[in-house]
């Protein structure tokens, strides 16, 4: 697993300064553990590796593998499925029009059975602001190119198309007035936040020279 350390001899642990209680757990008693201490001054949980026999009251530490899914309700469920499996092209794994009227969707279903689920039932005025945005990685700058042509042709709303440096993101509203973005990671670290605009007439080459650049220019 991606960022996991491994090996017989590490131990991860989490332990609460003054809420510590019981023996540790775990059965390599005077090797390195990872611990999360509670700083009182700061209100924050600060990690240390520690060499000790044991993180007292230790409890072993838990690790999100990354973002599985994201559903989002619909209020014309079909309309959205059309826009999702056609224009953006998303494959259905599975759905039931009939009871429960969900729809699961996936880039590829046999690596990933979902992961983007519609469901009928959004009940929110018009204007409500729930969502700040979902996003779609796409494999090239071309794909970018070829969808927003796409996202012309449905008369979508564009809201803008920028380089981060570290990707660039064209951000769209779908039928129902969700914010989407498709994005492209070009690999250079650039900090952020940044955006600016992206002109994607231009080609891959200068696109990504310009990003390249804002690696020493952000520095």
């Amino acid at each position: 697993m991606r960022g996991r350390r491994t090996g017989a001899s590490f131990s991860p642990f989490a332990t609460i300064k003054d809420y510590r209680h019981g023996p540790a757990m775990g059965s390599n008693a005077g090797q390195p553990r990872l611990c999360l201490t509670y700083r009182a001054d700061c209100n924050t949980v600060a990690r240390e590796t520690v060499l000790e026999l044991a993180c007292a009251g230790g409890i072993p530490m838990a690790q999100i593998a990354g973002l599985g899914h994201v559903g989002i309700y619909a209020s014309d469920l079909m309309k959205m499925r059309d826009f999702y499996s056609r224009v953006l092209e998303l494959k259905i794994a599975d759905e039931d029009l009939e009871e429960r009227r969900m729809v699961f969707m996936s880039s590829d279903p046999v690596a990933e059975h979902h992961e983007f689920v519609l469901m009928e039932g959004r009940v929110t005025s018009d204007d409500a602001k729930v969502i700040q945005q979902i996003s779609f990685a796409v494999p090239s700058i071309q794909d970018m190119r070829d969808f927003k042509a796409r996202i012309d042709a449905e008369n979508l709303t564009i809201d803008r198309i920028v380089s981060h440096g570290n990707a660039f993101g064209m951000y769209f509203f779908d039928p129902e007035g969700n914010r989407v973005e498709l994005y492209y990671k070009t690999g250079f670290p650039v900090p952020q936040p940044h955006g600016d605009p992206l002109d994607l007439s231009r080609s891959d080459e200068e696109l990504l020279n310009e990003a390249k650049e804002l690696l020493h220019s952000k520095r």
